[in-house]
């Protein structure tokens, strides 16, 4: 007999959440596979396939850049909390030998280095984001124009180019979903 949640160690819970949001995001990449198996037989199908398989590169690409970059972040501010530290319960010897000019030059370093090391996060996070939009935007303007092709050929009706306009954004949706709940547990 389990215990509730509220009695449960941290770990567990946290282990049971994050199970379960595996769970959902493979759950959801069933759903839109499913979803697009024939309409990937058309051209506007394979330009969100392509899409797709862009996105993962993408976020393959930037996960190295992005886990490099918040490691350097992580250190520098480390660094300069243990230099803060320092200063704070060493005051009085700090002041005695007249260092306090010295010491506060190097946290202010330290901190500046902290502070850039965030700016290369929020630059990579930035260009990750404009890329995503980027890719997914042009995957739609693609797409629509390749439908509206197929609809003045007759191969493809007006409802049936919406209903696919639909069920590809539901496919991209959740496959962007679940290449970032894989990437979240990396």
């Amino acid at each position: 007999m389990s215990a509730p949640a509220a009695q449960q160690p941290r770990t567990q819970r946290v282990g049971i959440v994050g199970g379960a949001q595996f769970v959902e995001g493979g759950l959801g990449f069933g759903v839109a596979a499913a979803q697009q198996v024939e309409p990937l037989l058309q051209p506007p199908g394979a330009v969100a396939a392509a899409t797709v398989a862009l996105y993962v590169m993408l976020r393959w690409g930037i996960y190295r850049a992005l886990k490099a970059a918040t490691a350097e972040q992580i250190v520098h501010a480390a660094k300069q909390q243990s230099h803060f530290m320092e200063s704070v319960r060493g005051a009085q010897s700090v002041r005695l030998f007249g260092m306090g000019g010295e010491r506060c030059r190097s946290w202010m370093n330290k901190l500046a280095n902290q502070f850039n090391a965030e700016l290369r996060i929020a630059k990579l996070s930035v260009s990750y984001e404009t890329a995503e939009r980027l890719l997914f935007n042009l995957e739609r303007v693609i797409v629509v124009w390749l439908a509206a092709l197929l609809v003045v050929d007759n191969s493809m009706s007006v409802g049936m180019m919406f209903a696919f306009l639909s069920y590809k954004d539901q496919f991209s949706q959740r496959m962007a979903g679940m290449v970032d709940k894989l990437f979240e547990f990396r």
